[in-house]
């Protein structure tokens, strides 16, 4: 609705560039039945066509684009909310710190998001796949993957062995080290356990907060 009222408008701007943020996760059959093929799958996929007919759109009216961006697993608000997801997560990052497969934090992805999108992408980067443009990171469906990393079969094959030996109750040390990560990279999200804050340290407001701002402390 938004890019149709900006085309309608004549106010969409050459080379408009629209993205769509998604996830299509792993071969793991407890994702999978949610991320793909269950209710969450057909949402992503909505978005997939939705956004291949604004693609389409643009193209032919102010020669944009859009893109659906796949992208990788990270620690998010939501990563605790959706079935099967923390302990994918903490899987992923035990593997990681046990030196199989990278993790990339929601920062970095920002970052790589933005070299592929903006970036000059002429792959001249002695094989590091960050530094190429979106054109070299699409799939055969169009879709921008950022997600490269994550899938690679090594990581994958290791997260399948600790699901597939891993007991109720009684996780393996990489499920149980990943955990306790997870939790650190969490709270970060809140600004708890950062490295170099002192929490013990008085925080002085300036601007001091009060009834003059319209704060009202109810407890007073």
């Amino acid at each position: 609705m938004w890019v149709s009222a900006l085309l309608y408008s004549g106010l969409a701007a050459e080379g408009m560039t629209v993205t769509a943020l998604s996830y299509i996760g792993p071969e793991l059959e407890s994702l999978r039945r949610m991320y793909w093929d269950g209710a969450l799958g057909a949402a992503k996929k909505h978005i997939d066509a939705t956004t291949a007919a604004l693609n389409t759109r643009l193209a032919e009216r102010v020669g944009g684009k859009a893109l659906s961006v796949m992208n990788p697993a990270v620690v998010t608000a939501a990563s605790v909310a959706i079935p099967a997801m923390l302990r994918y997560v903490s899987d992923y990052l035990g593997c990681d710190a046990a030196g199989k497969g990278v993790y990339a934090d929601p920062l970095e992805i920002g970052i790589d998001f933005t070299r592929a999108l903006y970036g000059e992408g002429g792959g001249n980067d002695g094989g590091n796949d960050e530094g190429k443009g979106w054109r070299e990171k699409l799939d055969a469906e169009g879709r921008l993957r950022l997600d490269q990393r994550e899938l690679e079969a090594d990581l994958q094959g290791a997260i399948a062995e600790l699901w597939a030996t891993g007991e109720p109750g009684d996780p393996p040390e990489i499920t149980r080290n990943g955990l306790e990560r997870f939790k650190r990279e969490y709270a970060m999200l809140y600004g708890w356990q950062v490295e170099g804050v002192d929490y013990a340290a008085p925080c002085t407001v300036d601007p001091a907060l009060g009834p003059e701002q319209r704060v009202i402390d109810l407890l007073d």
